[in-house]
């Protein structure tokens, strides 16, 4: 199957119910759990792009493991153990795949966004472990403030 064959928007669920049909097979060969999210990823991107599906998969593992390396970029060089929830990663996937984001630009902003207020908490109370969601990311501010709250009393 190829995506010049599935062109209509219809077909994105057909595709999505394929991919979640045939989950067990196609994530066996790339290591990758094959959430609905991530289905439908891969149904989209296959639909826009001449290629077999195995191929997009690989696309979508490639972008996966993107965002595991900017967890070790992080730890490497912000001394910040932050650690993505399913949503979260999910999210960063697709600012790579659909928006065609750089892991630079990604780094850039969660620098921007985290740095200081992770930092404030880390001196003032140990905590050197993070996990962020898709609605940290979406709204550092609010998220950062809630934990300091939370975290220096």
């Amino acid at each position: 199957m190829t995506g010049t064959q599935y062109t209509s928007r219809n077909d994105i669920q057909y595709l999505t119910d394929y991919i979640q049909n045939n989950a067990d097979t196609l994530s066996a060969g790339h290591g990758l759990d094959l959430t609905p999210v991530r289905c439908d990823m891969i149904a989209r991107y296959f639909r826009t792009h001449v290629l077999e599906i195995d191929d997009a998969l690989k696309k979508i593992r490639h972008a996966y493991d993107g965002v595991k390396e900017i967890e070790r970029e992080i730890a490497q060089n912000m001394n910040l153990n932050i650690f993505f929830e399913e949503d979260a990663v999910d999210f960063l996937m697709r600012q790579f795949i659909e928006h065609r984001v750089s892991s630079e630009d990604i780094l850039s902003n969660l620098y921007n966004a985290f740095y200081d207020g992770l930092n404030l908490i880390k001196e003032k109370t140990g905590r050197n472990r993070f996990f962020l969601t898709r609605a940290n990311l979406l709204d550092s501010e609010a998220y950062l403030n809630d934990l300091i709250r939370k975290e220096i009393k």
